[in-house]
């Protein structure tokens, strides 16, 4: 069941960070969404006042930490399960293919950083 529940909520942050990344935060903005991006964002599209800013921080600062904590304790499933498929997709292609596989995925993790993203720094209470 934890399992369950952390590949759901893997899954709505890969999808929360596409649509920002794709959508709101711009093409200059790589790898996973900071609370302070997001705070931004939200800040000029949702005209928020000081303490409605001070409480959306908060709250993506707590969701962040829960969620990091949730994905570490998951990793190894996770990385486990995508070299699995990386081993199965490398055997149904050829050697120019695959080495072209494996650019696309340092490509992919380079541009993504690091999994889970660093602790962002907490807003003053």
């Amino acid at each position: 069941m934890a399992a369950l529940l952390a590949a759901a909520l893997f899954g709505a942050g890969v999808a929360t960070g596409i649509v920002l990344d794709r959508n709101l935060l711009g093409p200059e903005s790589r790898g996973p969404p900071s609370p302070d991006r997001i705070v931004s964002h939200f800040k000029s599209e949702l005209n928020l006042n000081a303490e409605q800013e001070k409480v959306v921080q908060a709250a993506l600062a707590d969701g962040f930490g829960d969620a990091r904590k949730i994905m570490e304790r998951v990793r190894p499933e996770m990385s486990a399960a995508i070299e699995r498929s990386n081993v199965r997709i490398r055997a149904v292609l050829t050697p120019e293919q695959a080495k072209r596989f494996d650019e696309m995925v340092i490509e992919f993790e380079r541009r993504r950083g690091p999994f889970p993203p660093p602790p962002p720094d907490r807003p003053p209470q």
